[in-house]
């Protein structure tokens, strides 16, 4: 899906994931960033896996959390900030692997919503080990 912006989205990007202490915690590099569309990478350190070994269920949610809502920064303009809403993560599979990839998208904008998904990998080879759809919710800040 292609959206029309009228702002350096990219630079955006940059500068409100600069202000997300937690998404520099987790040593978050992007691959890509588009209008609608961003994806990136965090290594998967022992702090992150649970009892079995495998990413944790809220490390999963946070980077899915971080790539649709920065997929959804891309499209909004300042002074306007975007909030979670809402999000649901389905996880498909353990994720066993060194990082997690993650890739979000921007499914529809809307004045008030944005309807975002995301789709988190891991492994080598890699494998979609889990499904976000969140709803963005675009105050004025």
């Amino acid at each position: 899906m292609k959206f029309n912006t009228d702002f350096d989205y990219k630079e955006r990007v940059i500068q409100i994931f600069e202000q997300n202490h937690f998404g520099k915690h987790l040593h978050f590099k992007f691959h890509k960033i588009e209008a609608g569309r961003v994806s990136g990478e965090m290594p998967l350190i022992n702090e992150h896996l649970q009892q079995d070994g495998f990413a944790h269920g809220g490390i999963i949610l946070a980077i899915s959390d971080l790539v649709a809502g920065l997929a959804a920064y891309s499209i909004t303009p300042p002074p306007f900030r975007v909030l979670t809403a809402e999000i649901k993560v389905s996880h498909l599979r353990p994720g066993v692997g060194d990082k997690l990839i993650g890739y979000g998208y921007v499914l529809k904008r809307g004045k008030n919503l944005h309807f975002c998904e995301a789709e988190i990998f891991c492994g080598t080879p890699q494998k979609l080990i889990a499904k976000a759809s969140t709803i963005m919710a675009v105050t004025k800040g």
